[in-house]
């Protein structure tokens, strides 16, 4: 998928993944997922996770096409926007650490505290 720029990995079993929100993205009720990342989650073996961001997390479902096979975070993703207030242009680094099988998906949002995702080229 286009809209997502890098993957880069950190640690053993943590895998970074970047993008930045296009318009239509930041207004959607979906968002899709490129297949690197998608394997990364589906290691997690679960239909929802939660996204954390800031302050808050959101449960978000995962829609899974078996004909398209496409991924897309689903319900809860549009909750996820308006909630962190997302805009056109803002740059997400998602960090999943898939060896403790936790469906949760840490968002840094316009910023990144990792110090590898200096080598993710966020322009």
């Amino acid at each position: 998928m286009e809209a997502f720029l890098e993957r880069a990995s950190t640690d053993l079993g943590t895998t970074l993944f970047a993008v930045t929100l296009t318009k239509s993205q930041a207004k959607a009720i979906h968002l899709d997922l490129n297949v690197a990342f998608v394997d990364v989650i589906k290691s997690l073996e679960m239909n929802v996770i939660y996204l954390v961001a800031r302050r808050n997390g959101v449960e978000c479902k995962l829609l899974v096409s078996r004909t398209k096979k496409s991924t897309k975070f689903g319900q809860g993703w549009r909750k996820f926007c308006v909630e962190n207030s997302l805009k056109e242009g803002d740059r997400l680094v998602f960090e999943v650490d898939h060896l403790q099988k936790q469906p949760i998906v840490e968002v840094y949002i316009n910023r990144c505290y990792c110090g590898v995702a200096k080598s993710i080229d966020l322009v």
